[in-house]
């Protein structure tokens, strides 16, 4: 894998590229994730060009300014650029999670640009109508409540332990694939590289109907590869992205960062190689 950097509008993104043949590969990973996450299905996909980014303020990639925040429609610009610059003409958009829905977003935005859109337990935010001023408020508090310092830790098995009691389930392994990328030491100790201001709220959220206008917009394939986990909020979830229009899915055994691990990585890149024979000319 190739360490790639890319001058962003003020920030730098940096990446891994996998050389190889057919269509590229774009791979998009999830909040608080960085591009390490992709490191198994590469592995699995190692005839296919891949590139693997941290996504801004994630992986080795800038923090965005204080004056700025993480709203996925800045992402959507970055993702442009990234292409533009590597001077692809045709893509395929391969995100999890949070990274999903920014391949959506970015699918309808960038056209024909987009053959193929993978999605990773992910892909629709599935949000109904918010409370437009109680989100705005949240978002503004969060902007303007005093900081902490971010928290460093004694050990690599101190940072693993903390970011194992995270929202989403992980194991040991998967989080020691996250670190590659992910953690920074210096004199105190280590710290998690990604920007603790992606705890923040965002001002604004996007509802079902601007989801939708998007996905209509989408003129490429969508496959959407989703966690079997005993989740009954997050199953019902997943059964709704399962019930929309022109959506090809495939379930497996696990958790929400299913592709991160070993056998079902080398299952879900069998069926992705097999899907797009048969969805796209790549």
């Amino acid at each position: 894998m190739i360490q790639r950097s890319f001058e962003c509008k003020g920030i730098t993104l940096r990446g891994l590229l996998q050389e190889g043949k057919g269509t590229p590969i774009i791979a998009l990973h999830g909040w608080l994730d960085n591009a390490g996450s992709f490191d198994l299905l590469c592995r699995s996909l190692t005839h296919r060009t891949i590139l693997a980014l941290d996504l801004a303020g994630h992986g080795r990639s800038d923090h965005r300014h204080l004056t700025s925040d993480y709203s996925i429609w800045k992402d959507v610009a970055e993702v442009s650029q990234v292409i533009s610059q590597l001077g692809w003409s045709k893509v395929i958009l391969l995100g999890h999670s949070r990274g999903a829905a920014i391949t959506t977003l970015s699918a309808a935005v960038l056209g024909d640009t987009v053959e193929a859109v993978i999605w990773v337990d992910g892909g629709f935010p599935m949000l109904e109508q918010d409370d437009f001023v109680s989100q705005l408020k949240k978002s503004v508090d969060h902007q303007l409540r005093e900081r902490r310092p971010k928290r460093v830790f004694r050990s690599k098995d101190q940072a693993i332990a903390a970011r194992l009691r995270s929202h989403f389930k992980l194991t040991r392994d998967q989080v020691e694939q996250l670190m590659v990328r992910g953690i920074v030491q210096h004199e105190l100790g280590y710290s998690w590289s990604s920007d603790p201001r992606l705890m923040d709220a965002s001002p604004v959220r996007l509802n079902n109907a601007q989801m939708n206008d998007a996905l209509q917009a989408i003129t490429a394939p969508i496959l959407l590869l989703f966690a079997e986990d005993e989740s009954e909020t997050m199953t019902q979830w997943r059964n709704k992205l399962r019930a929309l229009e022109g959506i090809e899915s495939k379930g497996y055994v696990g958790e929400h960062h299913l592709h991160m691990d070993v056998k079902t990585a080398a299952m879900m890149a069998a069926d992705i190689e097999d899907w797009l024979k048969r969805s796209t000319t790549s």
